[in-house]
């Protein structure tokens, strides 16, 4: 489960505290993947700072688990997302004998 990877489909995302939970690098996010494939990992979480995620959960109330995602910014992470950029229709919009 690697977090956000540096490509258009997560254009825009932000991290709060980028060097506790940075923006992951294609070529290293890949290399990782394949890395865990090869060895038969079960599961890959990447980065290291996210295996936080499941022992918050396990040992404080709801609450407090969602005050530590909001601090280390993961309930904002998205507020800037714009995505990639949808291609142009291959003919154009409203043409004749074409679905608009």
């Amino acid at each position: 489960c690697p977090f956000f990877i540096k490509t258009g489909m997560f254009e825009g995302v932000q991290t709060r505290w980028p060097k506790l939970l940075p923006l992951l690098e294609p070529e290293y996010a890949a290399s990782k993947i394949v890395s865990a494939v090869r060895c038969d990992q079960p599961m890959l979480i990447m980065p290291l700072v996210v295996h936080l995620a499941p022992l918050l959960k396990g040992i404080f109330p709801p609450a407090i688990t969602d005050y530590c995602l909001e601090w280390f910014g993961v309930l904002d992470a998205m507020d800037e997302f714009r995505g990639r950029a949808a291609p142009p229709p291959p003919y154009p919009v409203g043409a004749k004998g074409k679905a608009a």
